[in-house]
């Protein structure tokens, strides 16, 4: 178990910029030691669950489990997680942020010459969907394929 981690909880490149923001890459840990990385533009892309540890050394492992995508007509499609980062350094502290406020943030250091996370900071959700530790949790949903979207 991970629950007493400061990495648990909904973290998101976006509240830390935003608003505005039209793309988002979403960080969930769960206190499970699960969690999940959703990727965001305008409406949900993709996302991948995967376990998740870290150690008294403040180093992050990430394994992928499953990868969910969704194809332009709508199908849902599950295929093998290829996510996988070792050896992450991570920290968990308050900034201030480029919008002219203060944030808990969480940063991740990769020790990788092939870095598989472009962004390396992410401010911790408090509105929305925010849940406390993570326990209330929902996997996202895609957006509802029509057939008015499809007859283009």
């Amino acid at each position: 178990m991970q629950q007493d981690s400061p990495i648990v909880g909904i973290w998101s490149d976006g509240s830390i910029y935003g608003p505005g923001a039209q793309a988002d890459t979403v960080f969930v840990f769960l206190p499970d030691g699960t969690g999940v990385l959703e990727e965001w533009n305008f409406v949900l892309c993709c996302y991948d669950l995967f376990t998740w540890e870290t150690g008294s050394d403040g180093v992050l492992t990430i394994t992928g489990v499953k990868s969910v995508t969704q194809d332009g007509t709508g199908q849902v499609i599950d295929k093998p997680s290829l996510f996988r980062v070792e050896q992450m350094l991570f920290s968990v502290a308050e900034e201030d942020t480029p919008k002219g406020g203060v944030a808990e943030v969480l940063t991740i250091v990769s020790n990788s010459p092939k870095r598989l996370l472009l962004i390396e900071k992410y401010g911790r959700f408090t509105k929305g969907r925010f849940c406390q530790g993570g326990s209330d949790y929902q996997l996202p949903t895609f957006y509802e394929v029509t057939s008015n979207d499809t007859d283009n």
